[in-house]
């Protein structure tokens, strides 16, 4: 080789070779003794002479650093640790920094990081470590342990052991979280262990754990949070595979199964009939449509369209449409009592009765008995008898088929009659007998 020295510093061009097959045949350039000996390209004009690159030796020699004056252009790149690996060499690709690095994807880059890979076109990982991207236009901005093994134009921002299959899907961050194949235009924020099934797309978990949208055709979805809470795609109307627009707000174990269901928060509630809502309290269900359930506990609507129970615990509406509980426990509306209503008290009972009322009180009942109403007071019955009313409480009284008669309170008075009988009061006192 040619060897230059002057003074105590040197350099030389040489080329290394011991034979025809040396893996390690070379052309080596070498500065020497100091440090402080670096190399220089220079270009000279009319203007003058000017540098255009540089390579200093740093840290004892050992390693070097490379000073560009002006764009630095290359078709592919590969930087950083010599463990890194670029397969896609004239394909535009680069990894920037990093170790262990692996690029097998035209156009794709690698900005840092250790052992991530990217597997195919137009995809990137700007850091973090063993994250892989195998959807076509895809990212992963950081993290640990994050995959895009599938779908197109996804992103997973950070997290640990995120995976996301689906088109144009976003996973902020959190961990294990997971959005299915076909699930398009889908998210999930944060959190951990939250997931979105295949084919349910256009949905959203906002963060939480355990929460779920299962089952394809589950679209427009939302939960924001909370742990537990599922969205169900499975129990929409024979015919259709597709549950619109459900929702969830929190809590825990809550779930949604039908078109436009909602549940806004609490614990173990149910909404699974279309449309219908229920807004808080533990353990409430409402399978009808457009029923709803305002509070309280283990309350249930079920067939009873547009009947609604608010608050209170153990009250149920069945079999009955556009009626209504309103506080108390263990009242009951049932079998086909149609626009009826029971406000408050306790073990309260209608039971086929239409456009009937009990206020309050405890173990009244109108049974078989249209347009009427208990107010208040304790162990009255209405029995087939339209129009009849118990006013002002009172406790034990009756009437029976007695159509359009009153009991004005007072304790154990009977109308007794039958079904061509009508129009019979008793004003108040007790143990008066009409019959």
């Amino acid at each position: 080789g040619i060897v230059w020295a002057m003074n105590t510093d040197g350099a030389s061009i040489r080329f290394h070779n011991t034979a025809d097959g040396d893996a390690d045949s070379r052309l080596e350039f070498n500065t020497r003794d100091n440090n402080n000996e670096y190399f220089k390209w220079t270009h000279t004009s009319t203007g003058g002479t000017y540098e255009s690159m540089r390579l200093d030796p740093i840290s004892s020699g050992n390693n070097s650093k490379l000073t560009v004056n002006g764009d630095f252009i290359a078709d592919s790149l590969t930087i950083g640790s010599s463990t890194n690996t670029n397969n896609t060499v004239n394909y535009s690709s680069s990894i920037a920094g990093g170790a262990c690095n692996t690029m097998n994807g035209f156009f794709g880059f690698i900005g840092s990081g250790a052992c991530n890979q990217v597997d195919t076109i137009y995809s990137s990982v700007l850091g973090g470590r063993s994250n892989r991207v195998s959807g076509q236009y895809s990212s992963i901005i950081g993290g640990f342990y994050n995959n895009i093994p599938s779908g197109q134009y996804g992103t997973i921002v950070g997290g640990q052991s995120n995976a996301l299959c689906a088109h144009y899907s976003l996973i902020g961050g959190g961990t294990y979280n997971s959005i299915g194949i076909h699930s398009y235009a889908s998210s999930i924020t944060a959190g951990a262990s939250n997931s979105i099934s295949a084919k349910a797309c256009y949905n959203f978990i906002g963060g939480g754990q355990l929460n779920k949208v299962i089952g394809s055709g589950s679209s427009y979805g939302a939960i924001v949070g909370g742990s537990g809470n599922q969205i169900w795609g499975s129990e929409c109307a024979s015919g259709s595979d597709i549950c619109y627009a459900q929702f969830i707000g929190g809590g825990c174990n809550n779930k949604t199964k039908f078109n436009f269901a909602t549940v806004a928060g609490g614990c173990q509630n149910i909404a699974a009939g279309a449309s219908s809502i229920v807004a808080g309290g533990q353990a409430n269900t409402a399978t009808s449509t457009v029923a709803s359930i305002l509070g309280g506990t283990l309350n249930i609507v079920q067939e009873a369209v547009a009947s609604s129970i608010v608050g209170g615990s153990n009250n149920h509406v069945s079999s009955s449409t556009l009626s209504s509980v309103v506080g108390g426990s263990w009242n009951r509306i049932q079998e086909v009592s149609n626009y009826s209503s029971i406000l408050g008290g306790q073990q309260n009972t209608v039971q086929n009765g239409e456009t009937v009322a009990i206020l309050g009180g405890s173990f009244n009942s109108i049974i078989n008995s249209d347009y009427g109403h208990i107010l208040g007071g304790h162990n009255s019955i209405i029995s087939s008898s339209n129009n009849s009313v118990i006013n002002a409480g009172g406790e034990v009284n009756r009437i029976t088929c007695s159509h359009r008669s009153a009991i004005n309170g007072g304790s154990q008075n009977t109308i007794q009659g039958n079904a061509n009988e009508y129009g019979m009061t008793i004003g108040g006192g007790c143990y008066n007998f009409i019959g």
